[in-house]
């Protein structure tokens, strides 16, 4: 397929992620709550927009032409993947999806696998975190499980594994994931390599530098930074869009809650939301 065909699909799909709520701002949001006060990311940061993709299920015609979309960037991205891994969670449907989209999309087939989090504690944070909770559990597997798998599915000697997720912010996700492939790896004494990553959008906040300081690669259907403010600047009020733009180049400007409080309040009357 040819990069302006791809872009094009690119651009349909977030404008339709936008226009059915799975894109929501501070000023269009369900619920008032989040329009009075916005997001707190998985990474600790603010954001006055939230993509949520874990509720995708509610609309099956753009579920799997986001799966199709994907299964070509990865295919054109790393032509030696054998494999998949979902991130637990919104990476664990989108796997089984873009699996099923590759023999229609690629022509061949794409087996994918998942990783769980650890049972019986909270959530992990950084990639040295799981590395020193998976030292203790060397040789064991996680006995809470009948499987005992951190990744379920089947690993092959000599897989490229990659990584799937929704969208990233920082990379941490996936480099904790990879933590997981890597211990069931050594300890199931499959040889795999997993240096790359992909999801669906990049908000440009870090990772792909983040994934490259750690050797590896992430690949996105759309830089929300770079290619989705451009996109979104059609459906959405000028004085809004501009609010969101500011945030996106310098996010660490509006983390200081007064002046993002201010900020806002004159957006807010600008636009008369």
């Amino acid at each position: 397929m040819a990069a302006s065909d791809t872009k094009a699909r690119a651009r349909g799909i977030l404008l339709e992620l936008y226009h059915q709520g799975f894109i929501e701002t501070v000023f269009n949001a369900a619920d008032p709550a989040r329009r009075a006060s916005g997001w707190t990311l998985k990474s600790g940061t603010w954001s006055p927009w939230y993509i949520n993709l874990r509720p995708l299920g509610a609309a099956p015609a753009l579920a799997w032409e986001i799966a199709r979309a994907m299964a070509r960037l990865i295919a054109d991205a790393d032509p030696e993947v054998s494999g998949l891994v979902g991130i637990d969670m919104a990476g664990v449907p989108l796997a089984a999806l873009v699996s099923a989209a590759f023999p229609h999309e690629v022509g061949r087939p794409m087996p994918f696998l998942f990783t769980r989090p650890l049972p019986g504690r909270g959530k992990v944070r950084s990639p040295e975190e799981a590395r020193e909770v998976l030292a203790g559990m060397r040789g064991e597997g996680v006995s809470q499980w009948g499987g005992h798998c951190l990744v379920e599915g089947r690993m092959h000697a000599g897989d490229k594994l990659l990584l799937l997720d929704d969208v990233s912010t920082s990379f941490g996700s996936k480099a904790i994931a990879r933590e997981w492939v890597r211990f069931e790896s050594e300890r199931q004494g499959i040889p795999v390599q997993c240096s790359t990553a992909a999801v669906i959008v990049d908000r440009e906040q870090g990772a792909c530098e983040q994934a490259a300081a750690l050797g590896m690669q992430m690949f996105s259907l759309l830089g929300l930074k770079t290619e989705g403010l451009e996109i979104l600047a059609e459906v959405m009020q000028p004085t809004q869009h501009a609010f969101l733009s500011r945030y996106q180049t310098d996010p660490t400007a509006f983390q200081d809650a007064e002046l993002r409080g201010e900020a806002l309040a004159r957006a807010r009357a600008d636009s008369g939301a």
